[in-house]
């Protein structure tokens, strides 16, 4: 009886240690996910514009929230070619580009972003906004990503100058 034990107690280990294995490789092969390869794309951009007024300790305090849009090329061996990047306000109306002249070239694994409010004068235009990029690339290469991060400015505690925060990132959607 107590080599039966014995034995019962070697095949569930074995069963456990080769079924784990088993296990194990599945869920590697779950959690991978197939890389996308375009020649280009436009990717729409959620993006808001606001100012926000309180009194924090007795000290009224104006902040602004704008939108930074980030591009990151993810291909290790090809650049891509950000060819626009245009502001729409909250009804669909085209208001600026933030690439002016060339096209900007995103080398291999570089980044860039865009402040989607770039002029003092903007902090009467509130709303939310959209941001169209387009970018292009010579061969296929893995899709950038593309995101807007809600930033923070204002007044910071005790006159120590401007402060930025990020409070929140959104992911851009293709469209085209």
């Amino acid at each position: 009886m107590k080599r039966l034990l014995v034995l019962l107690g070697v095949l569930f280990f074995c069963v456990a240690i080769v079924g784990g294995n088993c296990l194990a490789k599945d869920a590697e092969v779950k959690d991978v996910v197939p890389v996308s390869k375009s020649m280009g794309e436009t990717v729409y951009v959620p993006a808001v514009k606001r100012d926000i007024s309180y009194v924090f300790d007795s000290v009224p305090v104006d902040q602004l929230l704008s939108s930074l849009v980030l591009v990151r090329n993810t291909d290790r061996y090809n650049p891509i070619t950000i060819t626009s990047v245009d502001v729409y306000d909250e009804n669909g109306v085209f208001e600026k580009s933030l690439l002016t002249g060339d096209p900007q070239v995103l080398d291999t694994l570089a980044s860039t972003s865009y402040n989607v409010s770039v002029h003092p004068n903007e902090r009467t235009v509130k709303g939310r906004r959209g941001v169209l990029v387009t970018w292009q690339a010579d061969t296929y290469v893995n899709q950038p990503v593309i995101a807007g991060a809600i930033v923070i400015t204002g007044a910071a505690d005790l006159g120590t100058g401007r402060v930025s925060i990020t409070h929140s990132v959104s992911h851009g959607r293709i469209i085209d």
